[in-house]
C-alpha cells in the first residue's frame, strides 16, 4: 500500500560500530569497582584497543580471541592478567550484544586458552610459605630496624589481611575488647572501595597484634592532642589519608626481607605464610576461609588443600579409642 501511495522509504542500515566504540559505551554505563574500572582502562589502552579497536564488533571471532589470549600469554603476561583481560572483551561483547549489533558474544565459554601442562608456566609468581623461623626473622627485623612499620607487618602476619585492607583501616574498626577486626574496605592504588569479595568480615586478632595495635593508638592518641588533628586512619600515609601501599613495599618491606636474608617475596605471602601456619596447627579449613575473606571454602582447599597433611594415624587411631575402652571393660568383668 505504502508502494502505491508513495509513501514507501528505504531505510538505511546503521553502520555497525567497532569494538573501539562499544568500549566506550561499556564503560560510561558499567556499574563495576572503580579499582576494577580503571583496571579495564589501563588494559584496553595498552593490550585490547590496538588489537581490536578498529574493528568492527561483529567481524570478530572466537578464533580471534582465543588467538589473542594465547599470544599475550607467550608474551609473559600471567593468566591471572590473560583471565582478566577476557573478562573485559566478554563484558564489551555483552553490551554489543544488548544493542543487537551481534547475535552471541563470542569471548563467553571460550573454554580453556592453555592446556594443564602449561599452566605451571604461566601462573605467575609461585607462592612462599615462611616456616615460624623465617617468619620471626622478619618481625625482629621489623622491631629493630624499622619500629615504625612493625605493627603493620605484624599485623598482615597475624590476621591473614590483604595490605590494601590493612591500610584501609579506622580505630572504630577494630574491637579490642573482643579482639575482632571489622574489615569494611580497602585500597587499591589511590581507590578506598569495599573489599575485593564486595562483603565485609569480621578477623579474629592474636593477643600480641591487640597488645601492639593498643599501643600505636595510645602513641596517637598523644600525637592527636599535640598536633590537634583527629587520629582516623590506622596507617596514615604522609601526603594521603591512608599509607600508600606500593611504596611501602617497595622502601621498606623489601628492604627488610633482604636484611633478613629470605628469598625474595611478595606482601601477599604473608597472607599465605599466615594460612600456611593456621594448618600446621590443625585449624579447619573453614576458619581459614572466614577469616581469609574467600568467597567459597572451595578457594580455600584448592589453593592450601596440599598443606593438609596426607596422613594422620592419630586420626584414624583415636576411633577407635572407644572400642578398646569398652574392650577393657569387658576383660576386668
Amino acid at each position: 500500500m505504502k508502494i502505491l501511495d508513495g509513501s514507501f522509504q528505504l531505510v538505511e542500515d546503521q553502520p555497525i560500530k567497532t569494538f573501539g566504540d562499544y568500549s566506550k559505551i561499556y564503560l560510561q554505563n558499567c556499574a563495576i569497582k572503580p579499582s576494577t574500572k580503571s583496571d579495564y582502562i589501563s588494559m584496553l589502552k595498552k593490550h585490547i584497543i590496538p588489537v581490536f579497536g578498529e574493528t568492527r564488533v561483529d567481524k570478530i571471532t572466537r578464533l580471534d580471541i582465543k588467538t589473542f589470549l594465547r599470544r599475550k600469554l607467550g608474551t609473559g603476561l600471567t593468566k591471572s592478567t590473560v583471565d582478566h583481560l577476557k573478562a573485559c572483551m566478554c563484558n564489551i561483547f555483552d553490551a554489543a550484544y544488548d544493542d543487537e549489533a551481534i547475535q552471541q558474544n563470542p569471548a563467553a565459554r571460550l573454554g580453556r586458552i592453555i592446556g594443564r601442562n602449561q599452566e605451571a608456566h604461566t601462573s605467575g609468581v609461585r607462592p612462599i610459605f615462611l616456616n615460624r623461623e623465617e617468619l620471626s626473622r622478619l618481625l625482629d627485623m621489623f622491631l629493630s630496624e624499622r619500629p615504625t612499620h612493625y605493627p603493620l607487618c605484624l599485623l598482615l602476619a597475624r590476621t591473614g589481611m590483604r595490605v590494601g585492607e590493612a591500610v584501609a583501616l579506622k580505630w572504630h574498626d577494630i574491637d579490642f575488647g573482643r579482639r575482632v577486626i571489622h574489615l569494611r574496605r580497602a585500597k587499591a592504588r589511590t581507590i578506598i572501595d569495599t573489599t575485593k569479595s564486595g562483603k565485609s568480615r569480621d578477623v579474629d586478632m592474636s593477643m600480641k597484634l591487640t597488645q601492639v595495635l593498643q599501643d600505636l593508638k595510645r602513641k596517637r592518641a598523644e600525637q592527636e592532642i599535640k598536633s590537634g588533628k583527629r587520629a582516623e586512619w590506622v596507617f596514615p600515609g604522609k601526603f594521603s589519608d591512608t599509607l600508600d601501599a606500593t611504596a611501602w613495599r617497595r622502601r621498606t618491606f623489601d628492604v627488610m626481607v633482604r636484611m633478613a636474608g629470605l628469598p625474595k617475596m611478595r606482601v601477599h605471602d604473608l597472607r599465605h605464610t599466615y594460612a600456611s601456619l593456621l594448618i600446621e596447627n590443625g585449624q579447619p579449613l573453614i576458619y581459614i576461609q572466614r577469616q581469609l575473606g574467600h568467597h567459597s571454602i572451595q578457594i580455600t582447599a584448592d589453593t592450601y588443600g596440599h598443606l593438609i597433611p596426607k596422613e594422620d594415624k592419630g586420626a584414624v587411631d583415636s576411633l577407635d579409642e572407644t572400642l578398646q575402652e569398652k574392650e577393657g571393660r569387658i576383660k576386668t568383668k
